[in-house]
C-alpha cells in the first residue's frame, strides 16, 4: 500500500506537469483567428496528449506577405515537444533576428528567404547543431496578399490541401525528404494561385 501510494503520488505530481506543460506549447501559437484586410488566418492545436510535436503559427514577412507552416516532430511526448517549442523561437515574428525566415544584409535591414532557403537552412541546423534523433515534418507557405500568389515548401509533409469557393479540393506538394535526415537535401517550391474565396489548409 505504501508503494502504491507513492507511485500515486509521483504520477498525479507528473501529470500536474504534464498539464502546465501543454498551457505553455499552447502559448506558442499566435492569436489563433488572426482578420486581414483580405483574408483570415485560423490556427488550432490539439495535442493527442497532454503535450506533443505538432505546431502550427504564422508570421509576417512583410505588409503583404504572409508565411503559414505547419510542422509534426517524430514521436510524441516531452521530447518532441521541446523540439518544437525551439522551432517556435525559430519561427517568431516578435524578433527577425533569431527567426530562421529572414536574413540581416549590411546595412541592418532584413531580407526574407524563400520556402525552400528556410527548409534547407533548418535541415542544416537540426543536423549540426542538435544532437538528435527526432526529426521533422514541415509544410510552409509564403503568400502574396494582394495577388494570391503562394510559394510552397512541402517537406514530408501531408500535402496542403486548398478547398475552393464551389467546394473543390486541390492537393499541392511534391513530397520531399523531411528536415533532419538527409545532409544536403535540397528541397522543392510548388507555386499556386489563390483565388477570391478560397480557402488553404495545413495539417498534420
Amino acid at each position: 500500500e505504501k508503494a502504491l501510494g507513492e507511485l500515486q503520488q509521483l504520477y498525479e505530481t507528473i501529470d500536474r506537469d504534464l498539464v502546465e506543460a501543454g498551457k505553455l506549447q499552447q502559448s506558442l501559437i499566435p492569436v489563433p483567428d488572426l482578420l486581414l484586410s483580405n483574408g483570415r488566418v485560423s490556427v488550432q492545436l490539439q495535442s493527442a496528449g497532454h503535450v506533443g510535436g505538432d505546431l502550427p503559427g504564422y508570421f509576417r514577412f512583410s505588409q503583404d506577405r504572409l508565411a503559414l507552416y505547419s510542422i509534426d516532430v517524430s514521436g510524441h511526448g516531452v521530447c518532441s515537444a521541446l523540439l518544437a517549442a525551439r522551432l517556435a523561437g525559430n519561427m517568431s515574428g516578435q524578433d527577425k533576428s533569431q527567426n530562421v525566415a529572414f536574413e540581416r544584409m549590411s546595412d541592418g535591414s532584413y531580407r526574407f528567404l524563400s520556402p525552400a532557403q528556410i527548409a534547407s537552412l533548418l535541415n542544416e541546423r537540426l543536423l549540426k547543431e542538435i544532437d538528435t534523433d527526432l526529426y521533422f515534418t514541415l509544410a510552409f507557405a509564403d503568400i502574396d496578399l494582394t495577388t494570391g500568389q503562394v510559394f510552397l515548401v512541402q517537406a514530408g509533409h501531408p500535402r496542403p490541401v486548398v478547398l475552393d469557393a464551389l467546394g473543390g479540393v486541390t492537393y499541392h506538394g511534391n513530397g520531399g525528404f523531411p528536415i533532419g535526415v538527409v545532409e544536403g537535401a535540397t528541397f522543392d517550391t510548388t507555386e499556386f494561385a489563390l483565388e477570391p474565396g478560397d480557402r488553404l489548409m495545413l495539417f498534420t
